[in-house]
């Protein structure tokens, strides 16, 4: 079998996403597609799928009958359908093959659903269900929008596991480098358009574009080298020109025609620079900002930082945490761990307030001097009219200067600095949320899976940030990669009541 894409462009209004992509797609490739949120991997991902069609450009499958299975980021299931009917909906099924589909349900942590209405589920639950629907059919080709985003860590293995031994092809979009780095061969890097392919996981992916992005630098610096000695040369034509135009005044036909030479010379050096540069020229490689600078406690806290003892929080008879017990001292960078559904989430939404104290039972102690800032989750709340560099200078009381540096060194456009916080998609509210929290001058971070919606770059900045962060850190994530590049002291797991 191969899948053959020739040549796919493609526009919105004037802005072009797509711009002549192809690649080919074998039997048993294992690939990753790559790059920043908006740079149209998605879409390329509907238009293979059939979803969406191409401005120009082609798909050929080989044979034509060639299926494949599609996950996309949003689940379209009827929402009054029950969990089982919309994974068997339209699908002829055998006994063995529904009960094949309990068993993905059961292995991804949502067995119990089967008979929930499919409204009724988390983003991460319908995600859930649809890879379940797709596992059980197990296409010639995969195609995986984001398929880890809202998994714990237990179903993100299982998924791993079971594309190591998926008998036919994917292709997936992540962000998630640990998971790249555990299931796919190749990657598909796609940046301003074009596609660039990398044999090996992220890891090789990342050693190779390094290598590239530094000898591109070198070509730079010695193409800069090169037109600066060709310009001095061009200048000093053009010195020797205007002396000798001074000395034509009244002069004889030959220092006139000598003028005009040199003249000419200066101005076809100085043409073929230009051409040269505009046909040939290398690119400066763009290098990521380092956030770091900006992300300083503005005091330093107590030794001890939060202390809670002997914690039980329940809604009604519904325990959520059942005696808890944690001590966080001044420095410390704690990872929190735990299934989906432990209560990481509702933990640290009492310990910052969000929740009424009278929910728990037992001790919750600040020490003194504690500043706290505070990434949710989700960005519900995060909302306003303001374009995005007028919200950021109001809401972290920054000076133009330091707001539109910090807005740079979290990789925001020009054109995003304009655009209003409500047009703001649902990654760039996460960078916009977590630029907040950086300029607060807290001393006690407590984030929530801030990796979610972020592309890598931002992922990066973010790692470099929080790696020279002074002040002490709580942190909710899956990301392995993430957790990894921060330092972690230790992890402490939640475990279900």
């Amino acid at each position: 079998m191969k899948l053959q894409i020739n040549s796919i462009s493609k526009s919105y209004l004037s802005h072009s996403v797509l711009n002549g992509v192809s690649f080919g797609l074998n039997a048993g490739d294992r690939v990753g597609l790559i790059g920043a949120n908006g740079s149209g991997k998605s879409t390329l991902l509907r238009i293979i799928a059939g979803v969406e069609t191409a401005d120009s450009g082609d798909n050929v499958k080989t044979p034509k009958s060639l299926d494949i299975g599609y996950v996309p980021q949003v689940t379209d299931f009827n929402p009054e359908v029950t969990v089982l009917d919309a994974l068997t909906e339209s699908l002829s099924l055998t006994d063995s093959e529904i009960y094949k589909i309990y068993i993905a349900l059961s292995d991804l942590g949502v067995g119990e659903l089967v008979l929930v209405p499919f409204g009724n589920l988390s983003s991460g639950q319908k995600s859930k269900v649809y890879l379940a629907r797709l596992l059980v059919q197990k296409p010639a080709i995969l195609l995986l929008d984001e398929p880890t985003n809202h998994l714990d860590l237990d179903s993100l293995v299982w998924l791993e596991r079971y594309l190591a031994s998926y008998k036919g092809a994917f292709l997936v979009v992540s962000h998630d480098r640990r998971f790249l780095d555990n299931t796919v061969t190749k990657i598909l890097d796609l940046d301003n358009g074009h596609l660039t392919v990398y044999g090996g996981n992220y890891t090789f992916y990342k050693s190779q574009k390094e290598t590239n992005d530094a000898a591109q630098l070198r070509a730079f610096v010695a193409q800069e080298s090169k037109s600066e000695r060709i310009l001095n040369r061009v200048r000093v034509m053009k010195d020797k020109t205007q002396q000798l135009e001074v000395r034509t005044t009244g002069a004889d036909h030959y220092m006139r025609r000598k003028a005009a030479a040199s003249a000419s010379k200066a101005k076809s050096t100085e043409k073929m620079l230009i051409r040269k540069l505009s046909t040939t020229g290398v690119e400066k490689p763009s290098v990521a900002p380092d956030p770091s600078v900006l992300f300083t406690p503005r005091r330093l806290s107590s030794q001890s930082v939060l202390l809670i003892s002997n914690l039980t929080l329940a809604y009604g008879k519904q325990v959520v945490i059942s005696d808890f017990t944690l001590h966080i001292a001044r420095g410390e960078r704690i990872a929190l761990a735990g299934k989906n559904g432990s209560g990481k989430s509702t933990l640290v939404k009492l310990i910052v307030g969000k929740l009424p104290s009278s929910l728990g039972r037992g001790k919750v102690e600040f020490g003194t001097g504690v500043d706290i800032g505070y990434l949710p989750q989700e960005h519900h709340e995060f909302s306003s009219p303001l374009p995005l560099l007028d919200y950021l200078k109001a809401a972290a009381h920054l000076p133009d200067t330091v707001a539109h540096q910090l807005a740079m060194r979290f990789r925001f456009s020009s054109s995003d600095l304009k655009t209003p916080v409500d047009s703001l998609s649902s990654g760039q509210k996460s960078k916009l949320a977590l630029a907040n929290v950086m300029a607060s001058g807290a001393n006690f971070i407590i984030l929530d899976e801030p990796t979610n919606y972020l592309d890598i770059p931002a992922r990066v900045a973010l790692e470099s940030a929080l790696s020279s962060y002074s002040g002490t850190l709580l942190v909710i994530s899956h990301d392995r990669y993430f957790l990894n590049a921060i330092g972690l002291t230790k992890s402490i797991t939640l475990k279900l009541p």
